[in-house]
């Protein structure tokens, strides 16, 4: 027996007055409109990389990766090196901001590799993939800064899963 205070009852044949809500009365909301101009325009509607600090997105058309203040929508910093050389990308994927070390990973996915520059837009390394040379590597869908020294990665698995691993931010080595 199901106790009687424990059952509610609807008539749905009863009139009840309309309850609009917006989303500030289910959660704290706060706007910040982003310093755009000419260079620094919004490229999606979803961000690549998202967090306290910072709010940053892929431009895939001109290869910009823009960075805004999160907080104030100041603009942060912009990088641009897209073409074919060692130290480029030829298309951005996934990036990650390490915001303690001013280091920006971006995965370059026609190469397999993550290229890190600084938020100058210096580069600083390459962290090659798993048999990069062989085409043999995954794309990373989306990484997260876990720490000093490793990453979380994200790839979609051609079989319909996302497998998930840390990558060392040294080495490029998984674990």
């Amino acid at each position: 027996n199901i106790p009687k205070d424990c059952i509610s009852i609807i008539n749905i044949e009863n009139k009840y007055p309309i309850k609009e809500l917006t989303i500030q009365e289910i959660w704290d909301v706060k706007y910040v409109p982003l310093d755009t101009d000419d260079t620094y325009l919004v490229p999606s509607s979803t961000p690549d990389y998202l967090s306290d600090n910072h709010i940053g997105f892929i431009n895939h058309v001109t290869g910009d990766i823009l960075f805004w203040n999160s907080q104030t929508g100041e603009k942060a910093f912009i990088i641009n090196r897209k073409g074919p050389g060692p130290e480029e990308y030829k298309a951005a994927g996934a990036i990650v901001l390490d915001e303690k070390k001013s280091e920006l990973y971006v995965w370059s996915i026609w190469d397999g590799t993550i290229q890190v520059y600084n938020t100058e837009g210096k580069f600083c390394k390459t962290l090659y993939m798993h048999n990069h040379k062989k085409g043999e590597f995954n794309d990373v869908t989306n990484m997260i800064n876990a720490n000093d020294s490793l990453l979380i990665c994200s790839v979609n698995n051609m079989k319909g899963y996302t497998l998930h691993f840390y990558l060392n931010k040294l080495s490029g080595n998984t674990c």
